[in-house]
């Protein structure tokens, strides 16, 4: 349980990893004592970071950027893909001849299209299978390297840091890739398995019977840990404030919240305005449901777009709502809001490419919403930060109280 008093922010800002001695890097791993069978894992993975092969760069402060695995082209999988996209072409071709094959035999227009629906079709039916089958892999070179897993967690003690869950990946997929060919992962995707394959389970008791439960539980109590580590401060409060003093809210931009959002979704109204004339005029009414529909899903998203912040942003949320106290002042609201739209990336839920608060009131109810669903552990659950929402909302009703 992160204290009142502290400024749990610095995992969310970039950590670098200092360069080893070249002693270090040139002489042998040495097994570490701190864990049971370390001497089978490189951990820190200096030397891995270090290797010719590495595309990590110096920075200008003598230290070295953070491992990020995020070019795809690099893969070894995806070796693979020139013979699948040859695949999807020839099957869009047999598709679109049958099409023309059925309209040369007096089929009419609509054999033609429906061959080319058909066709689409079956080119999204083969990238969904093949997206579930590298997440399928994915997950179980998860499950075959979780005690590895753990074991850096327990040294690196990433919380919700990428640039340490990348040094992670790094390492893991140098282990998976001598028993397989393709699917590793990136920082970013061992992040989200071990919480879906070892935290949220240890939180539900479905690992009680593991085997390795005490050391599946000492990592989640070192990750809980990490990510409230307090130890290493940024300076980020006089930029924060001077950037919730500059930026202006929508509030003060548009006439109307109605406008804010209709210009969120400009890309969409203009589509529609474009292509419903066409659909209407050749009766294509199914086409025409099929956009409503998604565009009905697309405001959903945007209404309930606090229940799909992510855990970093959630709890950078917290974090600035915590710096500002707007209990003591309600009109640090407005500074929340400004604070949190320079902060957060203009977000595309559901299409809408706006700043993520109209003004302070709007944030202040999407705070409420945010707490309500995190202490709630429902939808994208985040039990983490379910002791640190308590302690938010119990500040902010004291001074409520004593305000009265």
């Amino acid at each position: 349980m992160c204290p009142m008093s502290g400024n749990p922010r610095a995992h969310l800002y970039r950590i670098k990893v200092p360069i080893p001695d070249k002693s270090s890097v040139n002489s042998p791993a040495k097994p570490s004592n701190r864990l049971p069978n370390s001497e089978k894992l490189p951990f820190i993975c200096s030397n891995l970071l270090m290797e010719e092969n590495s595309h990590l760069g110096p920075l200008p402060d003598g230290k070295v950027q953070g491992p990020a695995i995020r070019d795809a082209c690099k893969w070894r999988g995806f070796r693979k893909v020139p013979k699948h996209f040859l695949v999807v072409l020839l099957l869009f071709a047999s598709v679109f001849g049958f099409g023309k094959l059925f309209l040369a035999l007096g089929a009419g227009p609509w054999a033609y299209v429906f061959s080319t629906l058909l066709s689409l079709l079956w080119i999204v039916l083969f990238f969904v299978v093949k997206v579930l089958l590298i997440e399928h892999n994915r997950r179980n070179i998860v499950r075959q390297h979780r005690l590895e897993l753990c074991r850096e967690v327990l040294v690196q003690k990433p919380g919700t840091a990428l640039e340490k869950w990348d040094a992670i990946a790094v390492l893991l997929n140098k282990q998976a890739l001598q028993h397989c060919t393709w699917a590793p992962c990136d920082g970013a995707t061992f992040f989200r398995y071990f919480r879906t394959l070892v935290y949220i389970p240890l939180q539900d008791g479905k690992l009680d019977g593991d085997a390795q439960i005490a050391m599946l539980r000492d990592a989640a109590q070192t990750y809980e840990k990490s990510i409230f580590d307090c130890e290493q401060e940024n300076e980020t409060t006089d930029h924060v404030s001077s950037v919730s003093s500059e930026k202006k809210l929508p509030i003060e931009i548009y006439r109307s919240k109605a406008t804010w959002i209709l210009s969120g979704f400009k890309k969409e109204i203009f589509f529609t305005n474009l292509t419903t004339p066409t659909l209407m005029y050749n009766h294509w009414w199914f086409l025409i449901a099929i956009y409503e529909c998604y565009l009905l899903i697309s405001f959903y998203f945007f209404w309930n777009r606090a229940n799909e912040l992510s855990l970093a942003n959630s709890l950078e949320f917290m974090n600035t709502v915590h710096e500002f106290r707007p209990w003591e002042d309600e009109s640090k609201w407005d500074d929340i809001a400004r604070a949190m739209n320079a902060t957060l990336p203009r977000q595309q839920i559901g299409g809408f490419g706006n700043e993520f608060f109209f003004d302070g009131n709007n944030c202040r109810r999407l705070y409420d919403k945010r707490l309500s669903s995190i202490i709630a552990d429902r939808r994208s659950r985040l039990p983490e930060l379910i002791p640190y929402a308590h302690e938010m909302r119990a500040a902010c009703r004291s001074n409520l109280k004593g305000q009265v």
